[in-house]
């Protein structure tokens, strides 16, 4: 007989208060309120990536945690909510390898039409160093996950990291955000340090790699993300490590070449900004680190990528973090029904290891 299932938890909330009720642009927002989806017994988690999926009504949050940062005890996990991330089951491991030294962490998730999961992670050996080819033993290696369904266990291949001769970068390519496409999915990848970013589709199982031009492109790109707008144009948020900060890029089609703006609010954030549509508004989310960490809202009605205007409302504000730490921020957002749920990290100045926190509130269209 199997062994009885441990009942749903309810999040233990934040010892922090959130933000008042307020309005961003096109949405008001009510009922901010965040928890701890994880504890800090879970242990070390530099980028916990928590990420956001629904197949179906249930909610996957997927994230990476382990007891430090080498030793290769990094681990893929994820918990899942039946009731719109208001209660959560226990942990489950998606991925856990022995052999490498800086274990596994996911980068990118997400479900497709058909409800097929996918999840790329990352494997680091001790040995990787810049200008180390990537899919080498001892080095770093990625490779997706897929699953069809509950019960049905993950298969997984190799991700071929293609033109490695073309960057000048150091580092291992890695993979960031999730948009379904018909047949399946889309992600962007980046070498850290480098100029390189492209995109990885995958249709009907098969992958494919382009390289993505971006007008008057500043070097080392990183952390992109898209978003599709009713006029057909396409627009998004990504970073450079150089310029400093975050910019929104947007083109009119998949045949332009995409044109770089910079946004007031989201200059200064140094990890992805995702985003996603509620009605005839545009969302985004980002964390900006200078002095203590805030959530921020960011949002707009436009109908074009061309020349979004965006609002900015603070959400909430994470005290004392470490400094210097990835743990903190890292956002990821979803909309269920009229609730915006944000995951995010969450590392105190005192703490060796960082908590996947989620934030939830009632959003509306503003007359």
């Amino acid at each position: 007989m199997p062994a009885p299932q441990a009942a749903p938890e309810a999040l233990r909330p934040l010892p922090i208060a959130p933000i008042r009720d307020g309005t961003c642009g096109p949405v008001a927002v009510r009922n901010v309120r965040a928890g701890y989806l994880t504890g800090e017994a879970e242990g070390y988690a530099s980028w916990p990536q928590g990420k956001l999926h629904l197949v179906g009504a249930r909610l996957h949050v997927v994230y990476n945690a382990g007891s430090r940062h080498g030793g290769g005890s990094l681990a893929v996990h994820e918990r899942c909510s039946d009731d719109g991330g208001r209660t959560f089951s226990g942990r489950r491991t998606i991925c856990a390898e022995a052999g490498w030294h800086h274990g596994v962490t996911a980068w990118a998730a997400g479900a497709d039409e058909a409800g097929t999961r996918s999840v790329i992670v990352r494997l680091r050996g001790s040995s990787y160093r810049p200008f180390h080819p990537v899919n080498q033993p001892g080095g770093t290696e990625h490779r997706l996950l897929t699953s069809e369904g509950a019960g049905r266990g993950w298969t997984a291949r190799t991700i071929a990291f293609p033109h490695a001769d073309r960057y000048d970068g150091d580092g291992p390519v890695m993979y960031h955000g999730y948009r379904r496409r018909p047949g399946g999915f889309e992600t962007f990848w980046h070498m850290p340090r480098s100029s390189g970013l492209g995109v990885l589709t995958a249709t009907d199982g098969a992958l494919t790699h382009a390289i993505l031009p971006i007008d008057g492109r500043p070097s080392q790109l990183c952390e992109m993300t898209a978003i599709d707008f009713p006029d057909g144009s396409s627009g998004g948020f990504l970073r450079s490590e150089t310029a400093g900060g975050a910019m929104f890029w947007s083109r009119a089609s998949a045949s332009t070449v995409p044109v770089l703006r910079r946004v007031a609010g989201v200059d200064a954030v140094k990890s992805p900004v995702p985003l996603v549509r509620h009605g005839s508004a545009c969302l985004a989310v980002s964390c900006d680190r200078r002095g203590d960490a805030v959530l921020k809202l960011h949002a707009c009605a436009a109908a074009t990528a061309a020349a979004p205007c965006w609002s900015t409302l603070d959400l909430l504000v994470l005290p004392s973090v470490r400094r210097g730490a990835s743990g903190t921020g890292v956002p990821d957002m979803l909309v269920v029904g009229d609730r915006l749920l944000v995951a995010f990290g969450y590392q105190p100045r005192d703490s060796t290891g960082s908590s996947v926190c989620l934030l939830s509130c009632d959003l509306a269209i503003a007359p």
